[in-house]
């Protein structure tokens, strides 16, 4: 199970956090802490690293895009039968490294999927005086992620791969008892 949440100043939105935790199972590799990197058009990012495939889910680069992943569990993939042709999500994370902004962003994840055989996710996109944005592959195609004017009020996703509802829920109880105030108007949204 992974979580992210983030903060954006209302007043200065070029100011904002975003926090992302990565459970995953016990047959992984412990990740690598971030480090610095470079991509080959020489843009300078820092990402953790994923040792068994060499991708990531999280990055920042030096123009302050931040890009993360998490796995769609439930998603129906419609290739299983071809799972030794699956490339790494992380991958895709870390080729998406030397992005500008959130546009060329999306410009770029629907080129880098188009045809590609990866198994379903969710990817955000944040970047200094932008909204955040979203987009999930259902292991066919691209869609935007859109719920109102913002992607998602209050800021928390989660996705789960054992005992999904439970997890879920309370990571959501959790989150509201850190967060009192948005309880009237929390919107559960879960990736899987």
């Amino acid at each position: 199970m992974c979580t992210m949440t983030w903060w954006q100043n209302a007043e200065n939105a070029e100011n904002f956090s975003v926090f992302f935790n990565r459970d995953d199972s016990k047959e992984r590799s412990i990740a690598e802490p971030p480090a610095e990197f470079v991509t080959e058009s020489g843009t300078r990012f820092l990402m953790p690293t994923d040792p068994d495939a060499g991708g990531t889910w999280m990055f920042v680069n030096e123009r302050g895009v931040v890009v993360t992943l998490l796995n769609w569990y439930d998603k129906a993939v419609p290739y299983a039968e071809k799972a030794s042709r699956f490339r790494s999500r992380g991958l895709l994370v870390k080729v998406l490294a030397d992005v500008r902004d959130l546009g060329e962003l999306e410009n770029r994840l629907v080129e880098a999927t188009e045809g590609a055989p990866y198994r379903p996710f969710h990817l955000f996109g944040f970047a200094p005086n932008s909204s955040p944005c979203g987009w999930r592959w259902d292991g066919e195609s691209i869609s935007t992620i859109q719920q109102g004017k913002t992607m998602i009020s209050p800021p928390l996703i989660s996705s789960s791969s054992f005992e999904k509802e439970r997890v879920l829920r309370s990571r959501r109880d959790d989150f509201l008892a850190l967060n009192p105030k948005t309880r009237e108007d929390f919107v559960a949204y879960q990736t899987n």
